[in-house]
C-alpha cells in the first residue's frame, strides 16, 4: 500500500482540526466594511434553547475588558435579542479577524453560556472622491426596531425612492439614539436628488420659518412624506445633507481608553514573570506594633494595679488611735459572744466551756468574768 503524498497529510489534519473545534466557536467569519454600518443580531435562543426567561447578554473581545471602540452592544431588555451594532473606521481595519466572546447569563438560574463571533474588518473600495449623506430623525421607532435587518432594509429601499440616482451603491453608514429619537445616517456616491434638496433649503421650502411654529415637524408641508408615513415618522426639520471628501486624510483621534491591539507596534504587554513579593512590611505594620502598643498598656495598667495598692499596715498608720480602740473593742466583744455560744451545752461536737477557759477570755479583755455557768433543766435548748 503506498504512502499518502505530503500535501494530502496536511489537507487531512487541517481537516481534522477543523472538526474538532471547541463547542461555541463560529467558524463563519462576519466582514464588516470600513465606513458602513454593521449590524449583527445576537438571538437568546442560541444561548438558552430550551429557557425564554430573562437572559442579560455581554460581549467583550477575546483577551480584553471591552469591545473595540467602534463596536457596541444594545440590548433593550433582559427578555429581547440584543445587536452589536457600530461604523468601522479605515484605521480598525485588519485583515487578521478578531474574536468577540459573548456572554448569556440567565437571571432567574444564573446559568451562563458562551458563544463566538470571527468577524474581520475590510477596507471599502471607494468610488469617488466624494460622499454624499443625509441624516434621518425617525421619531416613532425604537433603536431596537431600526436595528432589525428587515426595518433597516425597509427604510433604505424608501430612500432610494426619493434619492433615485443613489439606489444602486446607497447604504447605511452610522445609527445612534438621542432623546428626540433614531438619527439614521444614509450614504452614497450620487450626488443629493431635487427633493432632498429641497427639504432641506429654508429660503426654498421653509417660508415663515414653520419648523419653529409648527408641532408636527414639518410632515404637512414636505411632499415626500408620503413616501415614508406611516411605517415612519421623520422629523423633516432635523434633515441633515452632508458632502464629505474622501481623498483628504482625516485627523486620526485616540478615543479615551482605547483599546490596543496586539499588532500596534507601540504594544508592550506586561511581563509573565514578576518579582515575589516582599511582606516583612506589612508583617511588622500589621503585628509586630500592634504588638508593642498592647505591651505598653498591660506593663502600664500592671503598674497602676500593683504599684499603687496599699496595704493593711499602711491602712493602720492612717486610721485615728481612738477608732482602732473602739474597733478593738468591738471586736473582743464580739468574739466573746461567739465563744459562748459555741460552747453552750446542747451542742454534740464540742466540748463544754470551763470556768478557767472563760476567766481566761475574760482575763484578756479585761473586765470581770461572769460567775460559773449552771445548766438547769429549764436553760436546756428545746
Amino acid at each position: 500500500m503506498s504512502r499518502l503524498p505530503l500535501q494530502a497529510r496536511w489537507l487531512f489534519c487541517l481537516g481534522l482540526l477543523y472538526i474538532q473545534q471547541p463547542a461555541g466557536w463560529a467558524r463563519d467569519i462576519d466582514e464588516a466594511l470600513t465606513g458602513k454600518l454593521y449590524v449583527h443580531k445576537v438571538v437568546q435562543q442560541r444561548f438558552f434553547s430550551h429557557d425564554n426567561g430573562s437572559v442579560e447578554l455581554r460581549a467583550v473581545l477575546k483577551g480584553h475588558a471591552d469591545l473595540p471602540p467602534w463596536l457596541h452592544l444594545y440590548q433593550p431588555d433582559s427578555f429581547s435579542d440584543g445587536f452589536l451594532y457600530g461604523s468601522p473606521q479605515s484605521e480598525d481595519s485588519n485583515a487578521k479577524p478578531i474574536v468577540i466572546e459573548l456572554t448569556g447569563v440567565n437571571r432567574d438560574s444564573y446559568a451562563t453560556a458562551k458563544k463566538k463571533i470571527r468577524l474581520r474588518v475590510l477596507q471599502q473600495e471607494s468610488q469617488g472622491t466624494l460622499l454624499r449623506k443625509v441624516e434621518f430623525l425617525i421619531i416613532n421607532r425604537g433603536f431596537a426596531e431600526i436595528l432589525e435587518p428587515e426595518t433597516l432594509g425597509d427604510f433604505l429601499e424608501r430612500v432610494k425612492q426619493v434619492w433615485d440616482k443613489a439606489s444602486q451603491d446607497l447604504f447605511a453608514s452610522d445609527i445612534r439614539q438621542t432623546q428626540e429619537g433614531v438619527v439614521l445616517t444614509v450614504a452614497s456616491v450620487a450626488p443629493h436628488s431635487t427633493a432632498l434638496q429641497r427639504v432641506s433649503t429654508e429660503e426654498v421650502y421653509r417660508p415663515d420659518n414653520w419648523c419653529e411654529s409648527d408641532n408636527m415637524h414639518g410632515v404637512g408641508f414636505v411632499s415626500i412624506n408620503s413616501t415614508f408615513a406611516p411605517n415612519f415618522i421623520v422629523d423633516w426639520c432635523a434633515l441633515a445633507l452632508e458632502q464629505v471628501n474622501t481623498s483628504e486624510p482625516t485627523a486620526k483621534t485616540e478615543p479615551i481608553n482605547s483599546i490596543i491591539f496586539e499588532s500596534d507596534p507601540e504594544f508592550e504587554p506586561l511581563s509573565r514573570f514578576h518579582l515575589k513579593r516582599n511582606y516583612f512590611w506589612d508583617i511588622f505594620v500589621a503585628l509586630v506594633i500592634p504588638g508593642i502598643v498592647l505591651l505598653l498598656i498591660i506593663i502600664v495598667v500592671s503598674c497602676i494595679i500593683c504599684g499603687f495598692r496599699e496595704g493593711q499596715a499602711s491602712r493602720d498608720k492612717k486610721t485615728p488611735r481612738l477608732q482602732m480602740t473602739q474597733y478593738s473593742n468591738i471586736r473582743r466583744a464580739s468574739d466573746s459572744i461567739r465563744y459562748a455560744s459555741d460552747h453552750r451545752e446542747g451542742v454534740p461536737h464540742l466540748a463544754p466551756a470551763t470556768s478557767s477557759s472563760l476567766q481566761t477570755k475574760y482575763d484578756t479583755l479585761g473586765s470581770s468574768a461572769p460567775p460559773p455557768y449552771q445548766p438547769t433543766n429549764n436553760n436546756r435548748l428545746v
